[in-house]
């Protein structure tokens, strides 16, 4: 199963090369790179690598990155009339499944990767101290891991919505009206919070502290990830989307 994995996901990387525009595909890959790599760093300077800023952005772009791309696995095939050709190969249903989602995970994780590396060059060049401003060893694996399963986590779901829905439109849709939700709870939930226990949940994103709740969030990250894996691949099945 390797290879045909593989082959899926040399597959989905030349389709997303030349599916998009060459000012679409640039929109793709800059966008991200200058909200989360240029202007948040800019902004928090020294912060951007000793506190949380940098998971800060991580969390930022990764929609942006599952919307342009990971919706498209499954809806943007049955819109474009392949789905079936693709099903009926000797592929395996957990090959097909896992190539795309190998695919979008890599591409999620590279650029999330790229990102906090130009943010560094960002910091440096802005806020020049004469030292050189780096991550912490410690927080540069947190860092690494974290954006690695929250990338899982965010394109597993984003695949889970493309099997289910009928147009990349409405996965897309659904895909940002939830985040969207998610995001304003947080915040709105944030604010009703108590004071002390606002500042505790600061001190959790700041400092000495980041890398223990990296540790926590990495721990939690890889109990949903397995859990929306296990439902994509339960959902994704040959016959099924035949029929639908």
């Amino acid at each position: 199963m390797p290879n045909d994995i593989i082959t899926i996901v040399w597959k989905e990387s030349k389709e997303f090369v030349q599916g998009s525009s060459k000012a679409g595909g640039i929109g793709r890959f800059v966008f991200p790179i200058v909200l989360a790599g240029i202007l948040m760093p800019w902004r928090f300077g020294r912060a951007y690598v000793t506190g949380g800023a940098a998971f800060v952005g991580l969390v930022w772009i990764l929609p942006m990155i599952a919307v342009s791309l990971t919706v498209d696995a499954i809806a943007g095939e049955r819109e474009r009339h392949t789905l079936e050709s693709l099903l009926a190969t000797r592929l395996s249903d957990a090959a097909i499944l896992f190539g795309k989602l190998t695919a979008s995970v890599l591409y999620a994780w590279g650029m999330m990767i790229a990102s906090l590396i130009v943010g560094v060059v960002t910091v440096n060049v802005t806020r020049r101290s004469g030292t050189l401003l780096l991550f912490s060893p410690a927080h540069a694996a947190t860092l690494v891991l974290f954006s690695l399963l929250s990338a899982i986590l965010v394109c597993g779901i984003a695949v889970l919505l493309s099997v289910r829905a009928p147009t990349v439109r409405q996965a897309a849709q659904t895909f940002g009206f939830g985040f969207t939700a998610i995001v304003f709870a947080t915040i709105f939930g944030f604010q009703a919070l108590p004071i002390s226990w606002r500042n505790t949940l600061q001190q959790m994103v700041s400092g000495d502290q980041v890398v223990r709740t990296g540790t926590i969030a990495g721990l939690v990250f890889i109990a949903l990830d397995v859990v929306v894996v296990a439902v994509a691949r339960k959902r994704f099945q040959r016959a099924r989307l035949i029929l639908d």
